[in-house]
C-alpha cells in the first residue's frame, strides 16, 4: 500500500510544472491548479482548432519577474504549482516567429513590463509581423479549489489593405516605380500588451491590378493607439500622404481588426475612405 502511494505521488508530480518555491519535498506551502489556453476571434467564437494557431507559449512571472516559459497546447490543461499567496502573472503569445521578430532573452531579473518583442528590419524597413495572438492574466492569493485559470488568446496584430484609384492619371506619370510606405509610432510590444519603441516603417508589396488601381495585398502591422500614416511614392519621390479620412479621423491600427484604406484620385477633391473591418474582410467604398 505504501508503494502504491509513493508511485501515485510520483505520477502526480510528473504532471505538475513546479515553480521554484514548489520544488522541495515539503509541498505544504504549494498550491496546484490547472491552466487552460484557448483562442477566439473578435466575435468570441472558439478558433482553437481552426489551424490559425501554429505555436503558443505561456510566460510565467512571479512577483512581477520572469520564472518560466511553457510550450503550450490549446485546450489541453496544464497542471501548475506555485507558492501560496504569491502574485503570478501569465502572458501567452501565439505565432511568434523569430525570423520576423526579435524575441527576448528572459532571466529572473526581467520584469513583465520590460520583456519586449521587436520587429526585425532590413534595408530601412521593418518586417511585417506574423499573425500574433495575445492573452494575459494575474492571480494573487488562494484560488477556489478546482477552478482553472483560463487564458483566452485574441488576435493582436492589425491587418492593412491599401488601394489608390486613378493615381497614374492624377499625377500625370508613367506607371513604373509606385509604392506604399506605412509609418507608425512603435516597433515593439511589451508583455503587458503595450506598444513601445521607436518609429516603424513598412514597405508592402505594391502592384497595379486589372482595374489599374495601385493596391497592396493584405499585410500585418503592430497595433498602436497613436496615428499611422500612408505615403505614396514613385521611386524616391513622395507624391502624397494619408493621415486621416475625409472627416479628419486619424488612421489608428486597432488590435485584431483590418484597416481598409482607399484613396480615390478620380476627381479634383481626393476622396479618402477608411473602413475598420473584421479580420480578412475586405470592404471598399464605404465611408467611416
Amino acid at each position: 500500500m505504501l508503494f502504491n502511494r509513493k508511485n501515485s505521488l510520483l505520477v502526480l508530480l510528473v504532471f505538475f510544472i513546479l515553480l521554484p518555491g514548489c520544488i522541495r519535498e515539503d509541498l505544504d506551502n504549494c498550491e496546484q491548479y490547472s491552466l487552460i489556453l484557448k483562442a477566439v476571434d473578435d466575435q468570441g467564437k472558439d478558433i482553437s482548432a481552426s489551424g490559425m494557431i501554429h505555436s503558443a507559449e505561456v510566460y510565467v512571472f512571479d512577483q512581477g519577474f520572469f520564472v518560466k516559459k511553457i510550450i503550450a497546447d490549446l485546450d489541453k490543461p496544464m497542471m501548475l504549482g506555485y507558492e501560496k499567496n504569491h502574485k503570478l502573472t501569465f502572458v501567452a503569445w501565439a505565432n511568434l516567429e523569430n525570423d520576423m521578430m526579435q524575441l527576448p532573452t528572459l532571466t529572473s531579473k526581467v520584469s513583465v513590463g520590460d520583456a519586449l518583442i521587436k520587429l526585425r528590419s532590413f534595408d530601412d524597413y521593418h518586417c511585417s509581423p506574423s499573425d500574433l495572438f495575445y492573452a494575459s492574466d494575474s492571480i494573487s492569493g488562494r484560488r477556489e479549489e478546482n477552478k482553472p485559470i483560463k487564458l483566452v488568446l485574441k488576435r493582436y496584430t492589425t491587418s492593412v489593405k491599401l488601394t489608390a484609384k486613378n493615381v497614374v492619371k492624377y499625377f500625370n506619370r508613367g506607371d513604373q516605380g509606385f509604392r506604399y510606405v506605412v509609418r507608425g509610432a512603435e516597433d515593439g510590444l511589451n508583455f503587458l500588451g503595450e506598444s513601445i519603441g521607436k518609429g516603424v516603417s513598412y514597405s508592402p508589396e505594391t502592384y497595379f491590378d486589372k482595374k489599374n488601381e495601385l493596391v497592396s495585398p493584405i499585410f500585418n502591422i503592430l497595433p498602436s493607439c497613436k496615428k499611422i500614416a500612408v505615403d505614396i511614392y514613385q521611386n524616391t519621390e513622395l507624391l502624397f500622404t494619408i493621415t486621416s479620412d475625409m472627416d479628419g479621423n486619424p488612421l489608428i491600427a486597432i488590435p485584431g481588426k483590418q484597416l481598409d484604406i482607399v484613396a480615390d484620385f478620380t476627381y479634383a477633391m481626393i476622396k479618402i475612405t477608411v473602413t475598420v473591418a473584421p479580420w480578412d474582410e475586405i470592404q471598399q467604398d464605404v465611408d467611416l
